[in-house]
């Protein structure tokens, strides 16, 4: 925003994600030059597709203009007025928007332009790229992953209460038999198969917040963090 505008960002927005359409960017400044102008990347700066032309722009390759989808992994952009809405969990949208800027400068060689990448990765979510080995990885698995790992904690925390009940159990009987003679304290199975389900559930339950936020992560900082 303070790149395009030359100004701060209170002054630029009339309110998040849309630039106010009475400032004035150095690509308009490029145009008045003589400039072909190009933006590709990430635009959230307001929904309208004749937007980029407004503010200065002949051509774009933008994630966030009329719809916020995928950016990366089945991305979703316009490009050129043109959306793109069916791409596959293979394609990846940097990889769009990098062939997209460097079509256009091989096009635009010959004359003076101006080629603006406003890149999509600025914050979070980092996700993995083609190149990562986590690329393949469905998130749902981490999740699945997860879930299944704190319902094995609650099924060992759940065995070791069983034992324990078994042992105190064991324990008062043995003391109190020289006075009545016989068991007072008895654990029916039912019982025991009931409090190990009752440990697994509450375990999954306890372990499905970090499930959810580790499906949002890069799978292996997933596993490494979460």
């Amino acid at each position: 925003m303070e790149l395009l505008t030359g100004r701060y960002n209170h002054k630029n927005y009339s309110k998040f994600g849309f630039l106010n359409q009475d400032e004035h960017t150095f690509a308009q400044l490029a145009q008045q030059a003589g400039y072909k102008t190009m933006i590709t990347g990430k635009w959230q700066l307001g929904t309208n597709s004749k937007l980029p032309a407004h503010f200065g722009f002949d051509n774009y390759c933008l994630y966030h203009l009329r719809y916020k989808g995928n950016k990366y992994a089945q991305p979703q952009f316009e490009e050129d007025g043109v959306s793109h809405e069916n791409c596959t969990e293979n394609d990846y949208g940097p990889d769009y928007f990098s062939d997209y800027l460097l079509k256009f400068m091989e096009e635009n060689k010959e004359h003076p332009f101006l080629a603006y990448y406003a890149m999509t990765l600025v914050h979070d979510p980092f996700n993995p790229t083609p190149e990562s080995d986590d690329w393949d990885i469905d998130p749902k698995s981490i999740r699945n992953m997860f879930l299944a790992e704190a319902g094995f904690i609650g099924l060992i925390g759940g065995g070791v209460g069983i034992m324990l009940s078994y042992i105190i159990s064991a324990v008062i009987n043995f003391v109190v038999r020289e006075s009545y003679y016989s068991n007072i304290s008895y654990i029916p199975p039912y019982l025991t198969l009931l409090a190990l389900v009752f440990a697994v559930v509450i375990g999954m339950l306890a372990g499905l917040f970090p499930a959810l936020r580790a499906m949002r992560l890069s799978p292996l900082a997933a596993i490494r963090n979460e």
